[in-house]
């Protein structure tokens, strides 16, 4: 009688055994899940402030090739830029640009930044630079 109470025993210690294991595994999956959902989004996030720097750099380019402020749009391997040139009445120029990666699960993940131009030694210069909320 002794030796079934014993087995019964066991059997119900490596059950609960197994339940903490596996319920250890379920909560360290859900934490790596969210954690690469993160550098997901931090990474989309990343890209779209490169394609928003780009629009501003290829206005540089542009205005110190003369060209009028016209509104730039573009695309690139990895995705799309456009940016609005406006002329202030002090000599200085006011690029918004927004750049827009193709979008994840999460939804689209687009960055707007906000940079001012002046002219210095010939060249078109970034005095001024923030990300706007868009």
């Amino acid at each position: 009688m002794r030796r079934a109470r014993s087995r019964g025993s066991v059997l119900a210690l490596c059950l609960v055994t197994m339940l903490l294991v596996f319920s250890l595994a379920g909560s360290m999956l859900a934490v790596a899940a969210a954690r690469c959902g993160a550098i997901a989004r931090e990474s989309h996030r990343a890209q779209a402030l490169a394609l928003a720097e780009s629009a501003v750099a290829i206005a540089q380019v542009g205005l110190a090739g003369g060209e009028p402020a016209a509104p730039i749009a573009g695309s690139l391997s990895t995705g799309r830029y456009s940016a609005s040139v406006t002329r202030t009445g002090d000599g200085r120029v006011v690029v918004k640009a927004v750049g827009e990666p193709p979008a994840l699960v999460g939804g689209p993940a687009t960055v707007t930044i906000e940079a001012t131009l002046v002219r210095q030694g010939g060249r078109w210069r970034i005095s001024a630079w923030r990300e706007v909320e868009p």
